[in-house]
This record gives structure tokens, sequence and C-alpha cells, in this order.
């Protein structure tokens, strides 16, 4: 819950000047959103949402006064859509893609530069975090991720990693919820 006061206070004794913020902690719990301890989705919230506010709240001001600095939110492609099975996860980093594209405009004559990345299926430990198996397809790199975060800073508020990803969200935002709800229940219902 102090983290981000640690952070700040580490940051002060060791007289660091931040230039660029990463606010790329985040879980998510798979399941029925009443299947688990509410805990875990008040902890979710906690690190998904509450500490991006709270270290960008203690980091941004320094950037906006040096006019200059950057700051990546990590959200995720189910910040776009509706989640069952991940719904509080996908809430959360809707907040965070939004919260993102609000600072974004907001700090653009400051010199500071925003940016929500979304990424999608990635190789890291997450879906283990989770409690779902780990996927037998080809997935995206944390590299990639980065790659794609680094060519877009500056440029736009948000983007999605991958090519196939930014086809698939254009397709999904001209569907009818209903419909998304539908091929993503096909696509994911636990077995």
């Amino acid at each position: 819950a102090d983290a981000a006061e640690a952070i700040e206070r580490r940051l002060t004794e060791l007289r660091l000047t931040i230039d660029f913020l990463v606010n790329n902690a985040g879980f998510g719990q798979w399941g029925e959103f009443s299947s688990y301890d509410r805990r875990i989705d008040l902890d979710m919230l906690a690190v998904n949402c509450r500490a991006v506010i709270d270290l960008t709240h203690r980091l941004l001001p320094a950037m906006k006064r040096r006019r200059r600095g950057a700051v990546i939110i990590v959200s995720s492609v189910l910040g776009q859509i509706p989640a069952p099975w991940l719904a509080t996860y996908s809430a959360t980093k809707a907040f965070d893609k939004f919260f993102a594209e609000s600072l974004y405009t907001e700090c653009k004559r400051y010199g500071v530069d925003v940016l929500s990345i979304e990424p999608t299926l990635t190789d890291t430990e997450f879906r283990a975090g989770t409690g779902q198996k780990p996927l037998s397809m080809r997935v995206r790199t944390s590299e990639q991720v980065v790659a794609t975060s680094l060519r877009a800073l500056g440029r736009a508020p948000s983007v999605a990693d991958g090519f196939l990803t930014r086809c698939w969200l254009y397709a999904a935002a001209l569907m009818p919820r209903k419909w998304l709800l539908g091929i993503y229940e096909m696509i994911r219902k636990p077995k």
C-alpha cells in the first residue's frame, strides 16, 4: 500500500531524477467473479489502479516543471473489450487506458509524453499468476511490446501491440457488445 511513497522517499535519498516512468505492475485473477475471495479484487484495484495513480502523482509534476519526460502505462487489450472470467482485470485495464489517454492530452503542452500500451498475449508469467494454463500458441515477446511502445511514444495516446491485435480490435469496435461477448465466451469459456 505504501510502495509509491517508499519509491519516492528512496529517489529523494539517492537524489535521482526520473525522466521516464513505466507503470507496469499488475495482476489478474481468472474465474467467475463470485468464485474467489473479494480481497483478490480489492488488491487488484490497489495494484492496477491506485498504485498507478499514486506513483504518477508523485513523479509527473517534476517532469512537467522540467518540461520533459515520459510516462508509459501498461494497460491491456482486455481494457478495450469486456472480458468475462477476467472481469475486474478488464475493468482495471480500461481505467489505466483512459487515465493514460487523458494525461496524454493534459501533458503534451508541457513536453511530457504519455502513452497507454495495450499488449495482448505476451510471453510473461502473467497467465500463470491468473491461474490459467500456459498457451501452446505463438505469443508476443516483452521486447516486441517495448518496441511498439517506444515507436508510439509521443505520437499517440495509446497503441495496441501487434498488427493482428490492432486489426482484431478495429473489428471488435464495430461489433455490437452482445456479439463481442458471445465470441469471447466461445473462445475463452472455462471447460
